[in-house]
């Protein structure tokens, strides 16, 4: 995960909601993507085993909220997006793309159809504006439709094996067995939704009730948790960053995310000719392990004969194991054979693995 400077004033970045209530705990805090966020609390490690464990909640009021309806959000969607808006159900939520028109990741992105005629779009916090915009421009094509971007708003994620029994009184309602179940839409939208590899739920809405919720939260016990222990527990998922993992340069179907891009959908999205005549297939996103140092981004990956054949993208090693894991791209040529991780100038092996981590 990419963290800017440090030294960067706080002054110069967007501010949470939820500050005042952050710097009652004392968080670390740092700059990502134009945000003063928390980086952790206590530690990382702890606030990484507390969700695993128990539950965790962490503040995503970063990421853009944004409301499409009217009688062409359906079409206009599905002209966008990798994914077949079409075949989404009320009350359910799915994952999806915005691509570039060669192919390559602008944002990754969770759809939810409340209603209808009525949509709820997650961007990425450092891709909100840039998705807005093509929104935007894309909307003088359809007549009947309205784009709503929800600025002055909360997100939350609460996440681990005791958030279901915390629910009702968190939320007073009951969490899913099932992801991507949408459990209510008014005043804020909560969702089966989360980026940790665990049960939980997302809550998207109003600050007065968002406050309320986060205060709650901790008053029950659950552990507050920053974007560090966030970015290990979806690298342990086996869940990719945008920006990091994804990139303009990198397609979601070299990534292994083609359940994500329905090419034979009857609308054609933006992107999809490039996808079809197999762009940036000339390497693979995988996962990896490895007994050597901790993988870091950028580390670079080569093979038998000591040919650099990809690049470390994400890497880390979960609390108490003994290896580390990491994501990393490489030539699809090189993918079956020995592999290693090249750090300063040493390599140590690497071993590819199916994903999830965990």
């Amino acid at each position: 995960m990419h963290l800017a400077n440090p030294a960067v004033h706080r002054n110069t970045m967007n501010q949470l909601p939820l500050l005042t209530q952050h710097e009652a705990l004392t968080p670390r805090m740092g700059d990502f993507a134009g945000w003063n966020m928390p980086l952790f609390y206590s530690s990382s490690a702890a606030e990484h085993s507390a969700t695993r464990e128990n539950a965790g909640i962490f503040d995503i009021s970063h990421m853009g909220q944004v409301y499409v309806t009217g009688a062409d959000a359906q079409p206009f969607l599905n002209s966008l997006f990798t994914n077949d808006v079409s075949k989404l159900k009320l009350g359910r939520s799915h994952y999806s793309f915005l691509l570039n028109e060669q192919g390559g990741v602008i944002d990754d992105l969770i759809l939810y159809r409340l209603a209808e005629e009525s949509y709820f779009i997650v961007f990425n916090g450092a891709r909100i504006e840039e998705a807005f915009g093509i929104l935007t421009e894309s909307a003088t094509n359809f007549s009947n439709l309205n784009l709503r971007w929800e600025k002055e708003v909360i997100g939350l994620s609460i996440q681990g094996p005791g958030v279901a029994a915390l629910s009702q009184k968190l939320v007073g309602l009951d969490l899913p067995e099932k992801r991507n179940i949408i459990m209510a839409s008014e005043p804020a939208v909560i969702a089966s939704t989360g980026y940790t590899g665990e049960r939980g739920f997302e809550w998207f809405g109003p600050i007065p009730e968002g406050i309320k919720l986060w205060e709650k939260a901790i008053e029950l016990g659950v552990t507050p948790c920053g974007l560090v222990a966030r970015d290990g527990l979806r690298l342990e998922a086996g869940l990719p960053l945008n920006g990091q993992d994804l990139t303009r340069e990198t397609s979601p179907l070299a990534a292994g995310l083609k359940f994500a891009v329905k090419l034979k959908k009857n609308t054609s999205f933006r992107g999809q000719d490039a996808l079809t005549e197999g762009a940036f297939s000339d390497k693979k996103l995988v996962g990896f392990t490895s007994s050597g140092p901790i993988p870091r981004t950028g580390y670079p990956v080569q093979n038998s004969q000591g040919e650099e054949v990809g690049t470390v993208t994400s890497g880390g090693r979960p609390p108490g194991a003994k290896q580390s894991i990491g994501l990393a791209w490489v030539k699809s040529c090189a993918v079956e054979g020995d592999l290693a991780l090249v750090v300063r100038e040493k390599p140590f092996p690497l071993t590819v693995v199916a994903l999830p981590f965990i």
